[in-house]
């Protein structure tokens, strides 16, 4: 995907999972979900890019959940390639 910037807030990507913001975190520490990208001057606002997000579905919810769970994120412009799809 290139020329896509990291572009899911936290908000979006909770509420895609339904999960809450200390939750994330957790993971987040624990290595479970993917590190997120830090923007900004100061690197407090934090990002991720929907690709770190679609392999983190199909690994979790399979390729049928992931693509359903992609959805709903409000910047996500494209949806996981189907299996055995090159790229």
């Amino acid at each position: 995907m290139p020329g896509v910037l990291a572009n899911e807030p936290p908000q979006a990507v909770c509420k895609v999972l339904s999960i809450s913001r200390r939750t994330l975190r957790y993971r987040i520490r624990k290595n479970v979900f993917p590190q997120p990208l830090r923007v900004g001057p100061d690197g407090r606002l934090l990002r991720w890019h929907p690709a770190d997000l679609a392999d983190y579905l199909k690994r979790t919810r399979g390729h049928v959940g992931a693509a359903a769970a992609l959805r709903d994120l409000p910047n996500a412009s494209a949806q996981p390639p189907a299996p055995g799809v090159a790229q």
